[in-house]
């Protein structure tokens, strides 16, 4: 059997003597095939250094694979990834290997091969073959079509690394490292982990670029808020930062219902502290139900306590009222407390929520990531009368968005416990309950009431 060479042992053999930390552990992450992306400052070196010695170890040690190296445009593909190969052309531990344009083949009929494209259809499946493990290495992901992602995510591959600069918060690579980054070993490196970039430079354009522009080249940082968010990202980062005391209070509880591909989530608010209880994804919507009512109890919630979303939740928040939670149903479209502002409800919440982060009166417990993609992401509009409006799901979904089931869940969950949002059961809930097998006091005299059955 074949002795594989570690990839850290091999690079050194390439004349790489003095990786940095951040390189090390992408490259064993690799070589262990746990997929990975990394969101990079420019001029981190990963199409000389990390492509280079990840595509050049798979080939080394499995002579019959197939690699396919990726980027949005031809000239990063030809001038700048397979140029920076032509150094090893000579090595040792290549002989008998051909060197074209675009493509290095082994002796025994492995080969790496470079591409570009904008259309999906034109993308050539990759997948794994009996002693033949296919890789996919995709440099500038944030670049690369949504379609194309999407056809490379059906390919079954032993090896996959994706690397970008970053940008703004939307698209396919900006997913995979929040919303998806559950999946993938994700890494975020700025300038200041680069050795080779000085500080003086740093600072230099600290002093001299617009700030969303230092912070893409030196931070890695994706930009959720150019200042159109609804919620701001700097002031989510504040809080997160620099929380306020917990202090204890009210509970209340509010459900966001999974539409299609999306998840269902309950968070939880007590007293000025919200967190994500759970969020899951289900088809069977029944099962979906028996989730939120188990979570119910498990908090010791009771129906006045809870909200839910109407759009998706009417007919589950039917099925949990035939058990005994009669949710608060609240219709995101209903007029706001104050017309106005506000073109709607949904409006007025996520605006309250951001000024309660804005100004350090809530905590957000285990804020993770994705919740504050989620957050920071939706922007904020304006109706023809000059209220304030929400970005709609179908908006977001245009630019690369997944919906904000976390977000919705945590403004409703911190909505519900303000002063004036009691959560009681309406007319509407009222009106469906059937009481049965029990004595209820109207008026000072005992009624019994029996079931229809």
């Amino acid at each position: 059997m074949r002795k594989l060479v570690p990839i850290l042992e091999f690079a050194y053999r390439l004349g790489y003597r003095d990786l940095y930390d951040w390189q090390s552990r992408i490259l064993l992450c690799y070589e262990a095939g746990e997929p990975v992306a990394a969101a990079c400052a420019n001029y981190t070196g990963k199409t000389s250094v990390i492509f280079p010695i990840a595509a050049l170890w798979t080939l080394h040690n499995f002579p019959t694979a197939r690699l396919m190296y990726m980027s949005a445009t031809w000239l990063q593909v030809v001038n700048q990834f397979f140029a920076s190969l032509e150094r090893f052309r000579e090595h040792p531990m290549f002989t008998g290997w051909q060197w074209l344009e675009s493509e290095v083949r082994t002796p025994v009929g492995g080969f790496l091969f470079g591409r570009s494209s904008d259309v999906a259809g034109f993308v050539e499946g990759i997948h794994d073959q009996v002693a033949s493990p296919a890789a996919l290495l995709v440099d500038e992901a944030k670049s690369i079509e949504e379609g194309v992602l999407e056809t490379l995510s059906r390919c079954h591959v032993t090896f996959r690394l994706y690397a970008s600069s970053t940008g703004p918060a939307s698209g396919g690579f900006y997913r995979i490292c929040t919303a998806q980054a559950h999946l993938w070993r994700t890494f975020r490196v700025p300038s200041s982990e680069c050795g080779h970039v000085s500080k003086a430079e740093i600072e230099a354009d600290r002093e001299n670029l617009k700030d969303s522009v230092f912070r893409i080249k030196h931070g890695a940082e994706w930009l959720y808020d150019a200042g159109e968010s609804m919620i701001s990202l700097e002031a989510v980062r504040a809080l997160l930062a620099d929380p306020p005391k917990v202090v204890s209070g009210k509970v209340s509880a509010f459900c966001d219902f999974a539409g299609p591909g999306d998840q269902s989530v309950l968070a939880l608010c007590e007293g000025n502290a919200v967190r994500i209880v759970d969020s899951w994804r289900h088809r069977d919507t029944m099962h979906s139900v028996g989730k939120f009512l188990s979570l119910f109890r498990k908090l010791g919630l009771s129906s006045y306590q809870i909200g839910g979303d109407e759009g998706y939740g009417h007919q589950l928040m039917d099925r949990m009222a035939e058990v005994g939670f009669y949710l608060k149903r609240v219709n995101n479209g209903s007029p706001a407390s104050k017309p106005n502002l506000y073109a709607n409800l949904s409006a007025e919440w996520w605006s309250v929520v951001g000024e309660l982060i804005e100004h350090r009166k809530i905590v957000l417990l285990d804020a993770d990531e994705k919740l504050v993609a989620q957050l920071t992401s939706r922007q904020k509009l304006y109706d023809s009368k000059g209220r304030e409006k929400l970005e709609s799901k179908a908006d977001m979904r245009s630019r690369g968005l997944e919906s904000p089931d976390r977000a919705d869940a945590l403004v409703g969950a911190v909505m519900l416990n303000r002063p004036g949002q009691s959560g009681a059961i309406g007319e509407r809930e009222l009106a469906g309950i059937r009481f049965g097998g029990a004595r209820r006091l109207f008026g000072g005299e005992t009624v019994s009431f029996e079931d229809d059955d």
